[in-house]
């Protein structure tokens, strides 16, 4: 089994953390799925992409029940909200897609 490290919103930038909020707070349950879920792809080749930006060590292959699925996300809706968020722009439409 491999469990999530921990919360990692104090790692983000000032930019992130006020997105990271506004997700947290549109979601039902959204500080425990955001502050203690484990972060996955679904499409390998996406995976692999960004593990490589990552400078990660390792990248994981896992099975998951859909059972233990806690949300499905898309981080293009995460992106667009950080990017209205640096240019000063409303970000709120972009998280609730």
């Amino acid at each position: 089994m491999i469990n999530a490290r921990g919360d990692s919103i104090s790692s983000l930038t000032e930019h992130q953390k006020v997105v990271e909020i506004a997700i947290r707070e549109a979601l039902p349950h959204g500080p425990t799925i955001r502050g203690t879920s484990l972060y996955t792809w679904a499409d390998e080749g996406v995976a692999k992409r960004l593990w490589r930006r990552s400078r990660k060590r390792y990248l994981y292959e896992l099975e998951i029940a859909e059972a233990d699925i806690r949300h499905k996300g898309d981080l293009n809706y995460y992106s667009e909200a950080l990017d209205a968020v640096k240019s000063g722009k409303p970000f709120e439409d972009a998280i609730r897609k």
